[in-house]
């Protein structure tokens, strides 16, 4: 049966609406998660890890993955189809799954990033160099610290010796936050801020700056900014706005 009462809302609505949904996907699918996790990793690894984290133990390791695959399900996979079904009743109409597939746009696409990753990178080296001025020193020594732990973290993700270690670090690295990240901030968020400022172009640009913010690494969020407007193949058009 088709639900209307969350068809029509106003972007605002929408917006806040979006936020709970994401937020009870994410802590219904943690629970679930977690009494799943006990028998796949028993109870006592569990409780280790709110005392003290072995980054040199396997099962530590496949655990952080774990939670890490549940976290991308719970916020970015499972609410924009949640939401698309409230507000469309078709997923995928109002995430525009169903396009039509054009080659000349993925060659446009490839050829964008090939054309404009010398400019990302320049700005990422300038992002990486920027400072904060000196009675901010404790807030840019605490953004430098999570820099490290994302990439010590991350290094440890990637030490696999084996295909099925190989092939789940693609599923939760590259599929899924993929998928997922593109169906909330392209599908739902950029969607919703169009709407909002009746204008496409922010939409985009507003979407993207969530998108980079969201992942709480602050040397890396210009050309990050800059790269989610180019995998949405709209550089042109996120400029555009400013003439």
């Amino acid at each position: 049966m088709a639900i209307n009462a969350f068809r029509g809302m106003h972007p605002f609505s929408q917006f806040i609406f979006s936020l709970f949904v994401i937020l009870v996907s994410f802590l219904v699918i943690f629970i679930v998660a977690l009494l799943l996790a006990i028998p796949l990793f028993g109870l006592d690894s569990m409780l280790s890890q709110f005392t003290s984290i072995d980054y040199n133990n396997p099962i530590t390791i496949n655990l952080l993955k774990y939670m890490q695959t549940v976290q991308s399900l719970g916020i970015f996979l499972v609410p924009p189809i949640i939401i698309a079904y409230l507000f469309n009743g078709s997923v995928g109409g109002y995430l525009k799954m169903n396009s039509d597939f054009k080659f000349s746009m993925v060659l446009i696409a490839f050829s964008l990033i090939l054309i404009a990753n010398p400019a990302i990178n320049f700005l990422g080296s300038l992002n990486e160099n920027m400072r904060l001025p000196g009675w901010m020193s404790g807030i840019e020594a605490k953004m430098k610290e999570m820099e490290e732990n994302a990439a010590f973290l991350l290094e440890k993700f990637m030490d696999v010796k084996t295909t099925g270690g190989l092939l789940f670090n693609l599923l939760m690295i590259a599929v899924i936050p993929a998928f997922g990240e593109e169906f909330l901030f392209r599908g739902v968020i950029q969607r919703i801020f169009s709407d909002w400022t009746r204008n496409y172009h922010w939409g985009i640009w507003i979407s993207a700056i969530l998108f980079s913010a969201l992942h709480m690494q602050f040397y890396g969020f210009v050309p990050r900014v800059v790269h989610a407007c180019l995998v949405r193949f709209n550089l042109g058009s996120c400029f555009s706005s400013f003439f």
